[in-house]
C-alpha cells in the first residue's frame, strides 16, 4: 500500500470526477412527477486495499453498542453496490398514486428489498403525499444519500454506528412539500411517520415508532431536522467476531444469550444536516449529525445492569465540481459514546456488549474522478482512518453508473 499511495495520489490528480447523485433523481423513491413509468439499474464497483493488508470496513467498533456486526471485508476488487428499481405513476382524477419498488445487493452481504412503496398524492397542486410500505426511512438527503452510490468509499462511522449503515423498515408517512414560495417561504418540507420499530435500533416487540421531520431553506441553505421515539425490546447485539456480514435481521435473545448481549427501554433518534451551495463557483459544503439517546436494562450471561448511554458523530463535506466533468470532495468523520452501567457485574456485561474498550473513531477521505459519460462515473480516493485504536490508511478505485433510467414511458 506505501508503495501504491504516490500512484494513487497522482492517478487521483489526473481523474477528478463529477458526482453521482443517489439513485432516483429529484425523487429520492424514483417515482415520476407525471403519468408514466421508468425503469432503472444502478451498479457501483470497488476496488479497496489497506495498508498491513487491514480488513475494510474495518471489523470491530469498539466502545460502541452496535448491532455487534462484523461486516464482511471488502479489501480487493468487488460489488459495493446495485440496485434493480421499477416505478410508476398513475393518474386517479385530480389525485395520483405513485409506487416504487427496489431489490438491492451489497457485495457478499446478500440482496434485499431497500424499497416497496406507494404514495397518494390527493392533488397535483397541494402538496401533501401519504405513503406506506418499506423503504430507508428519510431523514434528509444529506444523511440518506450518505454510502449510497456516494462520493466516498465506506459508510460514514455515524451511520454505521447508531444506524446499522441505514434503517430500511415498514411504515407510514404523511407529508407535506411546499410548492408555491409566496407560502411559508422558508419552510419546505414537514413529515411524520410512524415505523416498524423491531430492526436496529428498534428491536423486537417493539412498538410503531413515531418520527417528524422539518426542513427549511434560506438563501442558498438547506436545513432538516429529524426525531424519533423507539422501545426496543431484547434487542440483540452480538459479541464481536461471533459472525460475519451485514444484515437487517436480529438474533432470538429469548432463546439464549450465548454470544450475545441484550436490550430492553427506550430509544431517541435525533439527525440533523445542513447543506449550503456557496456563491463560490461549483464550491458546495455539508455537515451532517447524529445521536442515539437511550436508557433501559442490557444484559448477557454475565449480569443484568441499568444503562444510560449515548452514542454521536457526524461529518463534514466539501465539494468542488472543478467542471462539468470534473470534481473533488473531502470528507471529515468523528464518532463518539459515553456509557453508564450500574449494578453487579457491570464490567462484564459492558465487555460482552463490545462496550470496551473505549476509543473515538475519526476518519477521512479525499475523492477525485471523472464523468465521462453522463451518469458514469470514475473515482479515486484516498483516506485515513482510527478505529478501535487502529490507524488505517487506504484507497479505492470506484466505478459508479447511476442512469436516470433504462426503460420508461408515458401513459
Amino acid at each position: 500500500m506505501r508503495r501504491l499511495e504516490p500512484c494513487l495520489l497522482a492517478l487521483a490528480s489526473a481523474m477528478l470526477a463529477g458526482h453521482a447523485q443517489a439513485h432516483g433523481g429529484g425523487d429520492a423513491l424514483g417515482i415520476p412527477a407525471e403519468p408514466g413509468w421508468r425503469a432503472g439499474l444502478a451498479i457501483a464497483g470497488a476496488w479497496l486495499g489497506a495498508e498491513a493488508d487491514t480488513a475494510l470496513p474495518a471489523p470491530a467498533l469498539s466502545g460502541y453498542l452496535t448491532s455487534g456486526e462484523t461486516p464482511s471485508d471488502r479489501s480487493g476488487l468487488g460489488l459495493e453496490h446495485a440496485t434493480l428499481d421499477l416505478a410508476g405513476r398513475v393518474a386517479l382524477g385530480p389525485a395520483s398514486l405513485g409506487a416504487a419498488f427496489a431489490y438491492g445487493w451489497h457485495g457478499e452481504d446478500g440482496s434485499h428489498v431497500e424499497t416497496a412503496w406507494l404514495n397518494l398524492q390527493a392533488r397535483t397542486d397541494a402538496g401533501i403525499v401519504a405513503g406506506g410500505g418499506r423503504r430507508r426511512v428519510p431523514m434528509g438527503n444529506a444523511i440518506d444519500q450518505a454510502g449510497n452510490f456516494d462520493r466516498f468509499a465506506q459508510v460514514p462511522l455515524a451511520k454505521r454506528a447508531i444506524l446499522n449503515d441505514d434503517w430500511i423498515t415498514d411504515g407510514a408517512l404523511l407529508g407535506w412539500q411546499r410548492d408555491h414560495a409566496e407560502v411559508l417561504p422558508w419552510l419546505t418540507r414537514l413529515e411524520v411517520g410512524a415505523w416498524k420499530g423491531e430492526v436496529f435500533p428498534g428491536g423486537p416487540g417493539a412498538p410503531a415508532a413515531p418520527s417528524a421531520r422539518v426542513q427549511v431553506s434560506a438563501g442558498g441553505w438547506v436545513f432538516d431536522a429529524f426525531v424519533s421515539h423507539l422501545e426496543p425490546q431484547q434487542r440483540a447485539t452480538r459479541a464481536q467476531g461471533s459472525s460475519t456480514g451485514h444484515s437487517h435481521s436480529q438474533p432470538d435473545c429469548s432463546a439464549s444469550l450465548r454470544f450475545l448481549s441484550c436490550f430492553d427501554g427506550r430509544v431517541e433518534l435525533l439527525a440533523g444536516s445542513a447543506r449550503w451551495q456557496t456563491p463560490w463557483q461549483g464550491v458546495s459544503l455539508a455537515v451532517s449529525a447524529l445521536l442515539r439517546d437511550e436508557q433501559g436494562d442490557l444484559y448477557s450471561e454475565n449480569g443484568d445492569v441499568l444503562y444510560e448511554g449515548q452514542t454521536w458523530g457526524g461529518w463534514f463535506d466539501a465539494a468542488w465540481q472543478i467542471h462539468p466533468q470534473f470534481d473533488a470532495a473531502l470528507r471529515l468523520e468523528t464518532l463518539h459514546a459515553s456509557h453508564d452501567l450500574k449494578g453487579p457485574g457491570a464490567s462484564l456485561v459492558a465487555r460482552d456488549a463490545n462496550l470496551l474498550p473505549y476509543d473515538a473513531a475519526q476518519r477521512g477521505e479525499l475523492s477525485l474522478g471523472w464523468s465521462p459519460y453522463p451518469k458514469l462515473t470514475l473515482r479515486a480516493s484516498v483516506g485515513q482512518e482510527r478505529v478501535a485504536s487502529l490507524d488505517t490508511r487506504y484507497g479505492a478505485f470506484r466505478l459508479i453508473w447511476v442512469p436516470d433510467q433504462l426503460f420508461g414511458g408515458r401513459w
